[in-house]
């Protein structure tokens, strides 16, 4: 029975729950109601690695033969500017050349983006241990205030409310 009545008023001859039993209730259902939502995500992600692991195979098989259209191409180029200068070693060097331009300026490039995004990031990292902290401190006192004797009193918290 859930303690009320037919009218849904409390039933009389059951007493009330302690403050404590109600805690260590809301505490039992809070952790239950958690582990069920990391079995979710836990299963929703599985099923998103799985649907992600096949559309990247698939994204490698095209960037396999994009690399290969990419040399033809390459090869092409190094021909016809080879016939364009009548000396395929220049016409080898003056591709050569530009295309190590082109590979150090997208390095240069991503590795300013990559720092200026990195104090974003520690920022974040370290506000998240800082809430993990914070978690483990509550749960600690919730603990211990369940495990007090009740003729200890309420403990007083650092902002002099009871808690």
């Amino acid at each position: 029975m859930n303690g009320t009545g037919a009218a849904g008023e409390p039933d009389p001859d059951e007493p009330e729950p302690s403050l404590g039993g109600l805690l260590r209730d809301l505490a039992g259902e809070t952790q239950e109601l958690f582990r069920q939502e990391v079995e979710l995500v836990r299963a929703e992600l599985g099923d998103g690695v799985r649907r992600t692991a096949a559309g990247v195979s698939w994204v490698a098989a095209g960037a396999a033969i994009v690399l290969i259209a990419m040399l033809v191409l390459l090869a092409a180029l190094v021909v016809g500017l080879g016939d364009l200068l009548d000396s395929y070693l220049l016409s080898t060097l003056i591709v050569g050349l530009l295309f190590v331009l082109i590979g150090a300026a997208l390095a240069i490039t991503n590795a300013a983006a990559r720092r200026r995004r990195e104090p974003a990031l520690r920022a974040a990292i370290g506000t998240l241990h800082a809430d993990k902290r914070w978690a483990g401190a509550e749960v600690q006192q919730l603990t211990h205030d369940l495990t007090r004797p009740p003729s200890e009193g309420p403990r007083r918290s650092k902002h002099g409310q009871d808690g």
